[in-house]
């Protein structure tokens, strides 16, 4: 095993990863934290996860778009693949210099890949060593509010799980599942405002420790 995941020990920024629903509200509050760094004169750096190798591979695409897959692990497979790529490429070496907001993590796997027919297990397996964020920001929306909003926004360009409510419940539920204790849940219909001022006293009692 490579021992990439020993920085934690070492550093004093903060691995922070928002999880939710599309549709929760997580871009916003993700860019709403990243200027309260700024403000604050803290160094920090936004990036996602899968990253966009990931979103567009055609086999990806064939799921996401129209639920072909003829192999659901092999796309789980690609999925692991890319976060540990990414978290090699860019959270392990900005980290000493860094605070990182991280868009999505390992939890959106195990979220969205047990909807989809795969063990927890499995997929922590092939995940094996991917380190655990400082800060776990779960924003909890009700799963038809949630597909209200993506509609809204995609149009008829929804991706092929986006048309099912169920889905959503069984992901939300996952979410719920597999987050770390120590995770924040905020209920996101809270407002922007009120939602923002939550994290960023969680975020600053942690930083404070």
């Amino acid at each position: 095993m490579v021992q990439y995941y020993q920085w934690r020990n070492a550093m004093k920024n903060l691995l922070i990863v928002f999880e939710g629903l599309d549709g929760s509200g997580k871009t916003t509050q993700i860019d709403m934290l990243h200027q309260w760094f700024e403000n604050k004169k803290l160094k920090v750096f936004t990036t996602k996860q899968p990253t966009d190798y990931y979103r567009n591979d055609k086999r990806v695409r064939d799921y996401l778009d129209n639920g072909i897959a003829p192999n659901m692990y092999s796309i789980a497979l690609l999925a692991a693949a890319d976060r540990t790529y990414q978290i090699t490429s860019e959270i392990f070496p900005k980290i000493s210099e860094s605070n990182i907001i991280c868009d999505r993590y390992l939890y959106s796997s195990l979220a969205f890949f047990k909807a989809r027919g795969i063990d927890y297990k499995e997929i922590l397996m092939i995940n094996k060593g991917v380190p655990t964020p400082d800060v776990t920001v779960f924003l909890d929306v009700p799963p038809e509010r949630a597909l209200e909003r993506v509609r809204q926004r995609d149009g008829e360009d929804i991706k092929y799980e986006e048309k099912n409510e169920l889905v959503f419940n069984q992901v939300r539920q996952n979410f719920l599942d597999v987050l770390p204790k120590n995770a924040l849940i905020v209920d996101s219909t809270l407002g922007i405002d009120k939602v923002h001022q939550i994290i960023t006293n969680f975020v600053s009692e942690v930083m404070d420790k």
